[in-house]
């Protein structure tokens, strides 16, 4: 699928900043910004500072999974308990969090980049947890919550170790030149929630104890077992081809048919 842009993008043009002189940034690394949109910078802060900010933004992360396991599946809007967790503008809280967007890392990044004419627009704390490992989505902040100009600076920070297998970011190179893209809900791009029941996995045993427990418990459901791994894959499969192409924004749910109603067996007895 070619990417299109936002209905309200019309005739965005990707500007350029040169600069006399750079604060932080060699040249080298500035042409790979506005080639790829994107540019690592390592070591741009010690540990110390990093420590500090993170002890008072891991108190702000506790205070919000708290708030979100107050609601139904402990989720508002995207955020969810034990899954990912968004918390904006600490710097409105924290002494500390304002003098760490205030780092001259910063705004020395700013000026390599964007240019003197700079302000803070969004300040946030993203914590994505390991308790409910999910995909998230392709994505550009500004397709959902668009502003101009669009053209703007996002400065990311790690503040543990990012590798592929703990879920580091992702970037599509090169397509912040077409500005701010259309980002699609249908008909174009279906959306189907799977939910899953009791599963055969290897981690099996340690829930659901051993083999014969676990025929125990699949004799409860109407199915008579627990589920494999094959009954889910296999839903998937049918989701994503065209015998479900009027299938969106909906939840499927794959659980055996959950548990045998208890007065079954009492008729059974009478």
């Amino acid at each position: 699928m070619e990417p299109r842009p936002h209905p309200w993008n019309e005739g965005f043009t990707w500007q350029r900043t040169e600069r006399e002189s750079l604060r932080l940034l060699g040249p080298d690394q500035v042409e790979y910004f506005h080639e790829h949109g994107y540019v690592l910078v390592e070591g741009a802060l010690d540990a110390g500072t990093l420590a500090e900010v993170t002890a008072v933004l891991d108190e702000r992360a506790e205070a919000t999974e708290a708030f979100l396991r107050q609601f139904p599946d402990d989720r508002l809007s995207i955020a969810e308990a034990g899954a990912i967790l968004f918390s904006p503008h600490p710097v409105l809280a924290s002494e500390v969090a304002r003098r760490f967007a205030a780092h001259p890392v910063f705004a020395e990044l700013c000026h390599d980049l964007v240019g003197d004419d700079v302000r803070l627009y969004w300040d946030q704390l993203v914590y994505k947890q390991p308790e409910k490992p999910r995909h998230f989505p392709w994505h550009q902040d500004n397709g959902y919550t668009y502003v101009e100009p669009q053209q703007y600076l996002t400065c990311w920070v790690p503040l543990t170790d990012t590798t592929i297998d703990n879920g580091c970011p992702w970037v599509a190179p090169g397509l912040h030149r077409l500005g701010t893209l259309a980002h699609e809900w249908g008909p174009a791009v279906r959306v189907v929630t799977v939910t899953v029941g009791m599963i055969v996995t290897d981690e099996a045993a340690a829930f659901y104890g051993d083999a014969g427990r676990r025929e125990a418990i699949g004799g409860l459901l109407a199915a008579g077992r627990m589920g494999e791994p094959e009954d889910v894959a296999d839903m998937c499969l049918v989701l994503a081809s065209p015998l479900a192409r009027w299938v969106t924004g909906t939840e499927v749910e794959v659980h055996g048919g959950d548990e045998r109603p208890g007065y079954l067996d009492a008729l059974a007895d009478d």
